[in-house]
């Protein structure tokens, strides 16, 4: 089978879930634009603020469209490309997609309030104790490595650590330029992306070398920073600015694939138990969270999306349209590995990691 096929298959189902499915899903909760949401009742500049909608998307997309609807969609391959594509069609629409939708919908409903504060409303004060214990043991484990896998980036290519120094400096410029100085987003989305390019360069020119150990020490400090600084001058404009790079990459990818026309050289279906991953059921279902269903979504959904939420009717395309598109991103990495035979598809996946031949595949797409 092409590979065009199943992306443009992949892109019209979500279309149809979206208009379909999200509008049903936007009439059972009585989502409208005229009701108070806090980003207004409760605005305070820091945590509760208005965000312009794109913005807001690009935010929500990059906070939840990290490692995972990557790396899970290749791995979970093992056990053949049909069950993970079924998987992350099904679980984007029916499960993914609602779940992200309906936990900004009901944090916003709840003056903002977490995931864990929500549950202490409705399941009592032991069932936020438990969840809110998992969230922070989560985000402990999440924090520490990806700041030693970023700190080891950082040393191991200079040029990294100096461009992405850069970039926070951009995000802060960009956030005090639309918000403060109330320049146009257009315009400043054009010039936002355009020097966001300009900081890769001059980190190839300004290389800065410093060890692990001293990366870590710097990123601890940013992530203090971060947490107690506006949303408004860095956390929002820095993941809106990064979504771009995703954009780039999905649209170069599924661009790339209409020269290289890829056929499916992966199994429909392989065995139901795969050493080192396990059986089948529940293996899939917990290797391809992100682009499916990830719990992680409604700690982001609700601990910043819902306080920046303009209307509540955005949080159809907030919520609901960002899992769609993170679908789009685990179909795209599934076939950056599909054209290899099953046997060279492992070999790859044992020796280089699921990143690398992701890396490798969309390479591929985009080169040609």
């Amino acid at each position: 089978m092409s590979g065009i096929v199943i992306i443009l298959f992949a892109m019209v189902v979500f279309s149809f879930s979206y208009k379909y499915y999200g509008g049903f899903i936007t009439r059972k909760l009585s989502v409208t634009s005229s009701k108070e949401i806090p980003s207004h009742t409760m605005y305070d500049g820091v945590d509760y603020c208005p965000a312009k909608t794109p913005v807001l998307v690009g935010h929500h997309f990059a906070s939840i469209a990290g490692a995972g609807p990557i790396v899970g969609p290749i791995i979970a391959a093992s056990f053949g490309w049909v069950p993970v594509y079924v998987w992350i069609l099904v679980g984007a629409t029916f499960i993914g997609g609602v779940h992200d939708y309906t936990s900004i919908v009901a944090s916003v409903r709840h003056k903002g309030k977490s995931i864990g504060q929500i549950i202490d409303t409705y399941i009592g004060h032991n069932g936020k104790k438990l969840f809110l214990l998992f969230a922070w043991a989560t985000l402990i484990l999440v924090i520490a490595v990806f700041m030693l896998i970023v700190a080891t980036t950082f040393e191991s290519i200079p040029s990294s650590g100096t461009s992405s120094l850069l970039f926070i400096l951009l995000a802060v410029a960009f956030g005090l330029t639309v918000y403060k100085y109330k320049f146009p987003l257009l315009v400043s989305s054009i010039i936002g992306v355009i020097l966001l390019f300009f900081c890769i360069y001059l980190g190839n020119i300004f290389p800065i070398q410093l060890s692990k150990d001293v990366w870590i020490y710097i990123l601890i400090a940013y992530i203090f920073v971060a947490s107690v600084t506006p949303v408004w001058i860095l956390l929002q404009p820095r993941d809106y600015l990064n979504s771009f790079f995703l954009y780039a990459l999905m649209a170069g990818g599924i661009v790339g694939l209409f020269f290289t026309f890829p056929e499916v050289h992966l199994a429909p279906v392989t065995n139901f138990q795969i050493d080192k991953i396990g059986y089948l059921f529940p293996a899939l279902f917990v290797t391809v969270a992100c682009g499916a269903i990830s719990g992680f979504h409604s700690i982001v959904g609700s601990g910043t999306t819902s306080k920046q939420l303009d209307k509540e009717s955005d949080a159809r395309v907030v919520g609901y349209g960002s899992m769609l598109i993170e679908g789009i991103l685990a179909v795209l990495a599934l076939l950056s590995v599909a054209s290899l035979d099953q046997q060279h598809f492992l070999e790859l996946l044992e020796t280089k990691g699921a990143v690398a031949a992701f890396s490798t595949g969309v390479a591929n797409f985009i080169n040609n």
